[in-house]
């Protein structure tokens, strides 16, 4: 696993948890961490990193595509209910 992934798993984890705990998706825990994945999105809807880009003044998202890192990063903000976002209903699809 790269060091990237480590933190679409966790992020992707942690949002699956609090959907299942009935977390409402408005709540500030929740907001944080779909504002954090989607900050991480390239304009053309791929999520890729690399392990400068985790220090604070880091560039986000100027790296290597991942379909392991598209798929978390997915599949957290449809636990989040950020599925019918038309960002990343068309720019994540596409790619």
């Amino acid at each position: 696993m790269a060091v990237g992934d480590e933190f679409y798993l966790r992020n992707w984890s942690v949002l699956v948890a609090f959907n299942a705990a009935g977390v409402e998706p408005a709540s500030a825990e929740v907001r944080r961490a779909v504002d954090w994945l989607m900050a991480r999105q390239h304009g053309d809807g791929g999520w890729g990193e690399s392990g400068e880009s985790y220090w604070p003044e880091g560039q986000h998202g100027d790296a290597h595509y991942s379909t392991h890192r598209d798929s978390l990063a997915l599949l957290g903000l449809m636990a989040a209910g950020q599925s019918n976002t038309q960002r990343l209903a068309s720019a994540s699809t596409t790619w």
